[in-house]
């Protein structure tokens, strides 16, 4: 799924808001959604940033949350692609 995803350096504004956490990669998604890798001390968290026109904003989610979130991304792009399919 992220394997397509290319890497990125966080901007100012990135380091800015994630400044508590250290950042260990970052990896642009889609144009509107980045995910940072961040740890502090011994948490380790995933943050999403999405950006819109005139709306960033800063998602935090758990190692243990992240499966859960991929499952979902997967079951909502294999539903797309059906009624994609259904269209045609």
């Amino acid at each position: 799924m992220f394997r397509d995803a290319e890497i990125v350096k966080p901007s100012i504004l990135d380091r800015t808001t994630l400044f508590r956490y250290n950042i260990i990669g970052a990896w642009k998604i889609s144009d509107n959604c980045t995910m940072f890798v961040c740890k502090k001390k011994k948490e380790n968290l995933v943050y999403l940033k999405f950006k819109y026109a005139g709306n960033i904003q800063f998602h935090k989610i758990k190692l243990e949350e992240l499966d859960f979130v991929i499952e979902g991304l997967k079951s909502a792009q294999s539903l797309l692609t059906i009624e994609e399919n259904n269209d045609v």
